[in-house]
């Protein structure tokens, strides 16, 4: 059976605020579990590692961001 998980450690998990959790709209989130006579949802592990895997990457600017030099400094002797 997998671990279930509550809003805090999928918080912790997703490096957010448990507020975030709850305040998100649950179409961003992993499907959640909703067990009987529970208090609030539950989120199975494998589903919260599997949705993590299929966000898409950041990608790393390369030298199109390169910062041009700025206004030249007076020097004072």
């Amino acid at each position: 059976m997998d671990r279930l998980l509550n809003a805090s450690e999928l918080a912790a998990v997703l490096g957010i605020s448990p507020k975030t959790v709850w305040k998100r709209d649950p179409r961003t989130l992993p499907q959640a579990v909703l067990l009987p006579g529970a208090k609030g949802r539950r989120w199975r592990e494998s589903d919260v590692q599997a949705w993590l895997e299929s966000l898409p990457k950041a990608v790393v600017p390369g030298e199109q961001f390169h910062r041009r030099p700025g206004r030249k400094r007076k020097i004072v002797l």
